[in-house]
């Protein structure tokens, strides 16, 4: 099959993905920034006690294994249609909430549990059932819903908090999970179980944690994410904090949400004729150019609009990057456990860089540690993807 009679036949496929992953809980790091200071303000919690819901996201890492063995089993449309009206459910639950701080924590911690279920690990598995000739293409097509999102999204919940307050930014939350998102996993997702075609033998859990590849693969993409989803989460008060304005900060966090689409498209043009691990190491380099520009005390809206750009197209490249590298090293039958695995790690990365980044803001009133620590922990994802070594026979 050609890769036009592939997009023609499972385009549909691509798109309810696509939106799926827009409105999912895949977008909300674009926007958590914006909660932090409302959320300080209105309860007196710290940066460094709001950020330790990221405890949650230890444990939640750990149900992404057993989460991508049942959408392997299952399929994408079923576990979809249970975790996405969770989230949009729990959305509300926080725009009407009153505190204690023990509730926010709760809160938070069920909709970084749910929420794992309206990502990558589910919409991407979908989509690499069904494309072969360009599969780096379709996933970056169906991931670049979510650069679109976040670069209307972050104007829109600023504008509705600066109206309504943070429980209008939650309350719009919820209903773009269960008025658009919903929907379109029920409608276009595509079967309520995987094709025929991926029902091959099943590897065990001992032999896909044992892989030195699966591991160095994990270590690769954590290593990346978790620092940008670190610098992700404090956006806004780090720029507001090194001289720029509240509102050109929901405006840079678009620039930001606009080079996710263009390192996702690019990815994905670029892994279907280039040896990907060495395009993951390209966008490394970027996301390190990015960390520096923003290590001076004060910066100006130029040399923050290029920071973002770097970090937003490295962003963009590399969860798209290990769905790619999944199919081509390991095949589509483990797909989703493999990449649960990655979620694995990479949600322990992300949630130990977020209270990383709040605590040492805390210690020492400035971003300039973690951001350094970012570039040592890129050069590590660097040698990781190098170890990958060549694609196997197929």
């Amino acid at each position: 099959m050609s890769s036009r009679d592939e997009w023609h036949q499972h385009w549909r496929a691509v798109m309810g993905a696509g939106i799926s992953v827009a409105t999912g809980y895949a977008v909300f790091p674009f926007v958590a920034s914006q909660f932090v200071k409302p959320l300080q303000e209105s309860f007196n919690w710290s940066r460094g006690a709001q950020s330790l819901t990221q405890n949650v996201a230890f444990v939640a890492a750990f149900f992404a294994p057993v989460l991508g063995r049942a959408v392997d089993r299952f399929g994408a449309r079923r576990i979809g249609l249970l975790f996405m009206p969770a989230l949009g459910v729990l959305y509300g639950l926080l725009a009407s909430m009153h505190g204690p701080l023990e509730v926010y924590y709760a809160l938070m911690g069920a909709a970084i549990f749910f929420g794992m279920g309206t990502t990558g690990i589910v919409f991407m598995r979908a989509v690499s059932t069904y494309f072969k000739k360009s599969l780096g293409l379709a996933l970056a097509v169906s991931r670049s819903g979510i650069a679109i999102s976040a670069a209307l999204l972050p104007i829109v919940i600023f504008h509705t908090i600066e109206r309504f307050g943070w429980r209008g930014g939650y309350a719009m939350l919820a209903a773009i999970v269960l008025l658009i998102g919903t929907p379109a996993c029920a409608l276009w997702t595509g079967e309520t179980g995987p094709p025929q075609s991926s029902h091959s033998a099943r590897r065990p859990w001992r032999e896909l944690l044992l892989n030195r590849k699966i591991i160095a693969l994990c270590m690769a993409i954590a290593l990346t994410i978790g620092p940008v989803v670190g610098l992700l989460s404090q956006l806004q008060p780090l720029l507001t904090g090194k001289g720029i304005a509240a509102g050109t900060a929901a405006v840079l966090g678009s620039v930001l949400a606009v080079s996710v689409l263009a390192g996702t498209l690019l990815t994905g043009w670029l892994v279907d004729r280039i040896w990907a691990p060495l395009v993951g190491c390209a966008f490394l380099l970027t996301a390190a150019c990015g960390c520096v520009l923003l290590l001076p005390h004060t910066v100006s809206l130029t040399r923050a609009a290029w920071a973002v750009g770097l970090v937003g197209i490295t962003q963009g490249a590399e969860l798209d990057l290990a769905g790619y590298l999944i199919v081509r090293y390991f095949g589509v039958a483990d797909f989703a456990a493999i990449f649960g695995l990655t979620i694995l790690t990479i949600g322990l990365a992300s949630a130990g860089s977020q209270m990383a980044f709040a605590f040492l803001f805390d210690r020492f009133g400035t971003y300039a540690f973690p951001l350094q620590l970012s570039v040592a922990a890129f050069t590590l994802s660097f040698v990781s993807f190098l170890a990958l070594g060549r694609y196997p026979a197929p």
